[in-house]
């Protein structure tokens, strides 16, 4: 059973996307669904940082699932202008691959546990030691 929540706001001074998401998924396709809506909001509102605070969001699908829809993000280029910071919930082990998989795939997507973090490495491109 699928509970997925999220909003968003626009952060006009920082030009920055701030999505959250609450609930729990298990179906490949509600994620994919998920990245999808970020994207359009992103152009949408013309942005291209993105924070997006998935702490409260369980996703109940297996590694390969998750794999198999990084590799067709990149091969579909849909992130084409978008940089992706994930602010993750450390005890969902699901997030911590995505990030792994996100790098060995190039992808311009990164994990970070707190907003202050991710807005630095969106802005700045500094990731915190």
């Amino acid at each position: 059973m699928m509970s997925l929540k999220y909003d968003y706001e626009v952060d006009k001074v920082n030009k920055i996307l701030i999505f959250e998401a609450q609930g729990t998924v298990s179906d490949i396709r509600e994620v994919e669904r998920l990245i999808k809506t970020v994207v359009k909001t992103a152009g949408k509102n013309q942005m291209s940082n993105v924070v997006i605070d998935i702490q409260e969001l369980d996703i109940k699908c297996s590694s390969l699932e998750i794999s198999n829809l990084l590799v067709d993000i990149k091969s579909a280029d849909l992130l084409a202008n978008i940089k992706l910071a994930r602010i993750i919930n450390h005890s969902h082990n699901i997030q911590h691959l995505v990030g792994e998989l996100a790098k060995k795939l190039n992808l311009p997507i990164k994990n970070f546990e707190t907003r202050s973090e991710a807005i630095l490495w969106l802005l700045f491109n500094k990731i915190p030691k």
